[in-house]
Protein backbone atom coordinates (compact mmCIF):
# COMPACT_ATOMS: atom_id res chain seq x y z
CA UNK A 1 0.00 0.00 0.00
CA UNK A 2 1.43 3.32 -0.89
CA UNK A 3 0.58 5.79 2.00
CA UNK A 4 2.05 8.41 -0.26
CA UNK A 5 -1.09 8.54 -2.03
CA UNK A 6 -3.72 7.59 0.73
CA UNK A 7 -2.53 10.17 2.81
CA UNK A 8 -5.25 13.19 4.01
CA UNK A 9 -5.04 16.04 2.18
CA UNK A 10 -4.52 18.31 5.14
CA UNK A 11 -1.43 16.30 6.86
CA UNK A 12 0.39 15.68 3.55
CA UNK A 13 3.02 12.88 4.00
CA UNK A 14 6.50 14.91 4.52
CA UNK A 15 7.99 11.39 2.44
CA UNK A 16 5.04 12.13 -0.39
CA UNK A 17 6.59 12.20 -3.78
CA UNK A 18 6.96 15.74 -6.23
CA UNK A 19 4.47 17.78 -4.01
CA UNK A 20 5.61 16.26 -0.59
CA UNK A 21 9.13 17.20 -1.44
CA UNK A 22 8.57 20.60 -2.15
CA UNK A 23 6.40 21.13 1.04
CA UNK A 24 8.93 19.87 2.74
CA UNK A 25 11.34 23.02 1.20
CA UNK A 26 9.05 25.01 2.38
CA UNK A 27 9.05 23.81 5.63
CA UNK A 28 12.39 23.52 5.47
CA UNK A 29 13.04 27.13 4.62
CA UNK A 30 10.41 27.95 7.45
CA UNK A 31 12.49 26.18 10.03
CA UNK A 32 15.83 28.12 8.66
CA UNK A 33 14.39 31.21 8.96
CA UNK A 34 13.02 30.36 12.34
CA UNK A 35 16.82 29.52 13.52
CA UNK A 36 17.91 32.63 12.32
CA UNK A 37 15.28 34.50 14.33
CA UNK A 38 16.26 32.91 17.62
CA UNK A 39 19.81 33.15 16.62
CA UNK A 40 19.33 36.52 16.29
CA UNK A 41 17.55 37.30 19.57
CA UNK A 42 19.79 35.22 21.65
CA UNK A 43 23.13 37.23 20.18
CA UNK A 44 20.49 40.30 20.91
CA UNK A 45 20.00 38.92 24.60
CA UNK A 46 23.61 38.06 25.39
CA UNK A 47 25.25 41.69 23.86
CA UNK A 48 22.35 43.17 26.21
CA UNK A 49 23.59 40.74 29.20
CA UNK A 50 27.05 42.16 28.49
CA UNK A 51 26.96 45.13 28.08
CA UNK A 52 24.76 45.33 31.92
CA UNK A 53 27.15 43.53 33.24
CA UNK A 54 30.25 46.12 32.31
CA UNK A 55 27.68 48.57 33.37
CA UNK A 56 27.38 47.42 36.75
CA UNK A 57 30.80 46.58 37.27
CA UNK A 58 31.89 50.51 35.82
CA UNK A 59 29.18 51.76 38.63
CA UNK A 60 30.85 48.92 41.57
CA UNK A 61 34.17 50.61 40.58
CA UNK A 62 33.01 53.82 40.85
CA UNK A 63 30.76 53.62 44.13
CA UNK A 64 34.04 51.92 45.70
CA UNK A 65 35.96 54.68 45.54
CA UNK A 66 33.85 57.23 46.97
CA UNK A 67 33.17 54.81 49.81
CA UNK A 68 36.11 56.10 51.81
CA UNK A 69 34.76 59.52 53.03
CA UNK A 70 34.74 61.76 56.70
CA UNK A 71 33.54 64.95 57.21
CA UNK A 72 34.70 68.21 59.06
CA UNK A 73 33.16 70.94 60.13
CA UNK A 74 36.63 72.70 61.02
CA UNK A 75 37.02 73.55 57.40
CA UNK A 76 34.45 74.56 54.92
CA UNK A 77 31.93 71.70 54.32
CA UNK A 78 28.28 70.66 52.97
CA UNK A 79 25.22 70.05 54.75
CA UNK A 80 21.69 69.50 53.53
CA UNK A 81 18.64 70.67 55.07
CA UNK A 82 14.85 70.18 53.87
CA UNK A 83 14.50 73.27 51.13
CA UNK A 84 11.51 75.50 51.55
CA UNK A 85 9.62 73.75 48.40
CA UNK A 86 7.97 70.64 48.80
CA UNK A 87 10.06 67.52 47.93
CA UNK A 88 13.13 69.04 47.68
CA UNK A 89 16.33 69.48 49.78
CA UNK A 90 18.85 72.62 50.57
CA UNK A 91 22.61 72.29 49.83
CA UNK A 92 24.18 74.76 51.80
CA UNK A 93 28.15 75.50 51.53
CA UNK A 94 29.18 76.27 55.34
CA UNK A 95 32.36 78.42 55.86
CA UNK A 96 33.23 77.77 59.63
CA UNK A 97 36.22 79.62 59.36
CA UNK A 98 37.68 83.12 59.84
CA UNK A 99 39.04 84.08 56.37
CA UNK A 100 35.95 84.32 54.01
CA UNK A 101 36.13 82.27 50.83
CA UNK A 102 36.72 83.89 47.50
CA UNK A 103 36.23 83.07 43.79
CA UNK A 104 34.32 79.68 44.83
CA UNK A 105 33.69 77.21 42.32
CA UNK A 106 30.93 74.87 42.78
CA UNK A 107 30.80 71.79 40.39
CA UNK A 108 27.85 69.06 40.66
CA UNK A 109 26.93 65.37 38.80
CA UNK A 110 26.05 62.30 39.26
CA UNK A 111 25.29 58.65 37.84
CA UNK A 112 22.60 55.99 38.15
CA UNK A 113 22.78 52.20 37.23
CA UNK A 114 19.69 51.09 34.86
CA UNK A 115 18.82 47.64 34.08
CA UNK A 116 18.14 48.57 30.57
CA UNK A 117 20.26 51.77 29.89
CA UNK A 118 23.21 50.85 31.90
CA UNK A 119 25.34 53.41 33.80
CA UNK A 120 23.55 56.94 33.17
CA UNK A 121 25.40 60.16 34.17
CA UNK A 122 23.52 63.56 35.06
CA UNK A 123 25.09 66.57 32.89
CA UNK A 124 27.68 68.25 35.34
CA UNK A 125 26.79 72.12 36.63
CA UNK A 126 29.06 74.53 37.63
CA UNK A 127 27.88 77.52 39.85
CA UNK A 128 30.10 80.46 41.28
CA UNK A 129 29.95 82.53 43.78
CA UNK A 130 31.91 85.85 44.51
CA UNK A 131 32.43 84.94 48.38
CA UNK A 132 31.33 82.94 51.48
CA UNK A 133 31.81 85.17 54.69
CA UNK A 134 34.02 83.90 57.10
CA UNK A 135 31.44 82.21 60.00
CA UNK A 136 28.68 82.22 57.29
CA UNK A 137 26.86 79.88 54.46
CA UNK A 138 25.14 80.11 51.05
CA UNK A 139 22.60 78.15 49.81
CA UNK A 140 24.10 76.07 46.43
CA UNK A 141 21.10 74.51 45.21
CA UNK A 142 18.24 72.82 45.69
CA UNK A 143 17.34 69.82 43.83
CA UNK A 144 14.47 66.63 44.62
CA UNK A 145 15.42 64.67 47.66
CA UNK A 146 14.00 61.80 45.49
CA UNK A 147 16.91 62.70 43.45
CA UNK A 148 19.29 62.71 46.11
CA UNK A 149 18.17 58.58 46.86
CA UNK A 150 18.44 57.24 43.28
CA UNK A 151 21.82 58.99 42.16
CA UNK A 152 24.72 58.86 43.42
CA UNK A 153 25.94 62.68 43.46
CA UNK A 154 29.15 64.61 43.70
CA UNK A 155 29.80 67.71 44.40
CA UNK A 156 33.65 69.67 44.03
CA UNK A 157 34.15 72.80 46.02
CA UNK A 158 36.98 74.86 45.19
CA UNK A 159 38.42 78.41 46.01
CA UNK A 160 40.94 81.21 46.30
CA UNK A 161 42.80 82.28 43.85
CA UNK A 162 46.87 81.95 43.37
CA UNK A 163 46.72 78.51 45.20
CA UNK A 164 43.37 77.01 45.07
CA UNK A 165 41.71 74.73 47.45
CA UNK A 166 39.94 71.56 46.01
CA UNK A 167 37.25 70.03 48.42
CA UNK A 168 35.54 66.57 47.17
CA UNK A 169 32.03 65.60 48.58
CA UNK A 170 29.83 62.81 47.43
CA UNK A 171 26.35 61.06 48.47
CA UNK A 172 25.85 57.58 47.56
CA UNK A 173 21.55 57.42 46.95
CA UNK A 174 21.47 59.29 50.40
CA UNK A 175 22.61 56.74 52.72
CA UNK A 176 26.24 57.92 53.66
CA UNK A 177 24.46 61.30 54.73
CA UNK A 178 26.27 61.60 58.77
CA UNK A 179 22.57 63.22 60.94
CA UNK A 180 23.89 65.90 63.13
CA UNK A 181 21.34 67.88 65.53
CA UNK A 182 23.00 71.04 65.54
CA UNK A 183 24.89 72.25 62.30
CA UNK A 184 27.53 74.52 63.09
CA UNK A 185 27.36 77.89 62.00
CA UNK A 186 23.47 77.42 60.28
CA UNK A 187 22.34 76.14 63.44
CA UNK A 188 19.22 73.20 64.10
CA UNK A 189 19.20 70.41 62.66
CA UNK A 190 20.60 68.86 58.97
CA UNK A 191 22.84 66.23 57.36
CA UNK A 192 26.35 66.50 56.60
CA UNK A 193 27.41 65.24 53.05
CA UNK A 194 30.93 63.53 53.69
CA UNK A 195 33.97 64.25 52.08
CA UNK A 196 36.04 62.12 49.92
CA UNK A 197 39.87 61.39 49.77
CA UNK A 198 40.05 62.26 46.03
Amino acid sequence: MNFAVIAHPYKRRIDAPADGERSTGVRAEGRAATKTSVVTVRDTLDRHATQLSQSREMLNQKEATSMETFTNTDEPFLVMKPGRDQGRSSILLVNPTSDALTNVLVETGGFFSDDTMGVIESTAKDKTFETVAAGDWLEIEQPETEELQEFVVWWIVSFGWAARQKLHFGLHKGRDAVGCAAVPVVGGGGALIPRSNR
